[in-house]
Formats: C-alpha cells, sequence, structure tokens
C-alpha cells in the first residue's frame, strides 16, 4: 500500500554503465534505505562495475544496526542492460 516504497532501481535498467549512472543508482540507494529502514544507519554505498559482465554493476551497501557499532554489509548485482564503460 506504498507505492513509493524502494529504491525505483529499475529506473536504471537499459542505462549505459558509466560513472553517472552508477553516482545516481548509488545515491538513490542511500536515500531510499535511510527513508525506509530506520533500524539502520548507512556509513556508505558503493556502486562498481562487475569485471566480468559489462552490463552489470555490483553495489555495496555498508550500515550499522542503530543499537549495535558493528559495521555490517550487504552486495547486490543490478544488471542495466547497457556496457557503455567509462
Amino acid at each position: 500500500m506504498r507505492p513509493q516504497f524502494g529504491a525505483g532501481l529499475l529506473d536504471f535498467v537499459h542505462q549505459p554503465n558509466n560513472q553517472t549512472t552508477r553516482g545516481l543508482i548509488a545515491d538513490r540507494v542511500r536515500k531510499a534505505v535511510t527513508q525506509w529502514e530506520t533500524r539502520v544507519e548507512v556509513d556508505g554505498v558503493e556502486v562498481l562495475p562487475d569485471p566480468i559482465n559489462p552490463a552489470e554493476v555490483q553495489i555495496q551497501i555498508r550500515y550499522r544496526l542503530r543499537h549495535s557499532p558493528i559495521p555490517r554489509e550487504l552486495g547486490i548485482s543490478l544488471t542495466l542492460g547497457s556496457a557503455a564503460w567509462a
């Protein structure tokens, strides 16, 4: 019942895998996690091109649970569908 829920990563499918797109993805993920997952503090989001598949990016989210100082990390892959490296 929350149509705005999520990060909207499907908006990036068919976008080029370049620095601009990766920066936009990182910003979108950071904002979404901050907005929707109030139990964590985001320490950083890094989006890197996949070394094997040029149409894919690796998203690394570094975070901490608010009640714990232990750093954690979550990694996900996203296929963009366009292999324009820059």
